[in-house]
């Protein structure tokens, strides 16, 4: 226990230091989810509301964004589930992501850890902890205060165990990725690479989960980031995919311990590999940025080419179902007009 020593000091130092990223942050993913379960009902509250966006949801391009719709009997509830689980996991996986590397491989590279070891009584493993627990902490405050503004909003369909699931679902999903980041800080010896490790993570298992989902459901199970769909929240309320969470997060915060004593402060396992000695990307600020950033950006354009993609598909089949619905009304209007006219004339002869 003498490597944990002072943890609870550097989380206090932790949170005085990021108190206010994490309420920004909170303000802003809690507070949208909030508002927006909140109005949701005057989106989608009456049948034929439903029943348009479920047909919508249920084509293939609407799987690879948010998972399939399998439930036959739907309301609000189910729909607002639907859309918001994997596109708000995203933000709670970005969220976590931040505070994760800015908490661990951030500290390392100001020199912060190193003082604090060298010249107080600090176990070696407690900067480590105090970082997995100021992410518990954050994802705690999310789950509580999503968890109360679900409760409050009482969509249609909702209920409370599915509200509560919703909220730790969200948050367990950010902290199982955020324990992912800490395991890449020990990797890597700098923050730059540590991100790429993460998104690149995270971009694996959000293709996985994309793909699994139009072919086959059943495989999304392999891809830790497709396990917020299967909580089937306000249908089933499965608490599995929480408990996966969880033991992904413990699994890979055993890892970062074991890769932690076993390397020196600031130096990761994976040796970063020697660049050329005269390069035509050093010949300036403008190209040595570029060529820093090449890898964070390559994801970035063929993450949002992908996603560009398919809201391209998502508005075809939103076009398809608009003419649709216009030639059915278009149609059923003449039909009704002749029948009237009908009626009327038939009227007139027996008047």
């Amino acid at each position: 226990m003498a490597q944990y020593t002072q943890t609870f000091a550097l989380l206090k130092a932790n949170l005085k230091r990021d108190w206010l990223k994490i309420v920004v942050w909170l303000v802003v993913l809690a507070g949208i989810f909030i508002a927006v379960a909140a109005k949701f009902q005057g989106i989608y509250g009456t049948h034929n509301q439903i029943q348009t966006i479920a047909q919508t949801l249920r084509s293939s391009a609407m799987k690879s964004l948010f998972g399939p719709l399998t439930h036959a009997s739907l309301n609000t509830a189910i729909i607002f589930a639907t859309e918001m689980a994997v596109f708000w996991a995203i933000f709670m996986v970005i969220f976590n992501y931040s505070l994760a590397v800015g908490a661990s491989r951030g500290q390392e590279e100001s020199g912060l850890t190193e003082m604090v070891l060298g010249g107080h009584p600090v176990g070696r493993l407690a900067p480590l902890s105090a970082a997995a627990l100021e992410l518990l902490v954050a994802d705690g405050l999310f789950a509580i205060i999503t968890g109360i503004g679900m409760t409050l909003a009482n969509m249609p369909g909702s209920d409370g165990s599915g509200d509560w699931l919703f909220a730790i679902s969200l948050a367990a999903v950010g902290w199982a990725f955020g324990m992912v980041s800490l395991l890449f800080s020990q990797l890597v010896a700098d923050s730059h690479n540590v991100a790429i490790y993460n998104y690149a993570f995270f971009g694996v298992t959000y293709l996985v989960r994309m793909m699994t989902d139009v072919s086959n459901p059943d495989y999304t199970w392999w891809s830790p980031f497709g396990w917020i769909e299967k909580t089937n929240i306000f249908i089933s309320n499965n608490w599995l995919p929480v408990w996966l969470f969880i033991i992904l997060g413990i699994a890979a915060f055993a890892v970062a311990v074991v890769l932690n004593v076993n390397r020196d402060i600031d130096a990761g396992i994976i040796q970063v590999r020697g660049g050329k000695r005269r390069s035509g990307f050093l010949r300036g600020p403008a190209t040595l940025l570029f060529w820093n950033q090449r890898s964070v950006s390559l994801f970035w354009l063929i993450g949002m080419a992908l996603l560009g993609l398919a809201m391209v598909r998502s508005s075809i089949v939103l076009a398809n179902l608009s003419m649709i619905h216009r030639l059915s009304n278009k149609f059923w209007g003449k039909v009704v007009s002749e029948r009237l006219r009908k009626i009327r004339y038939c009227h007139s002869l027996v008047s």
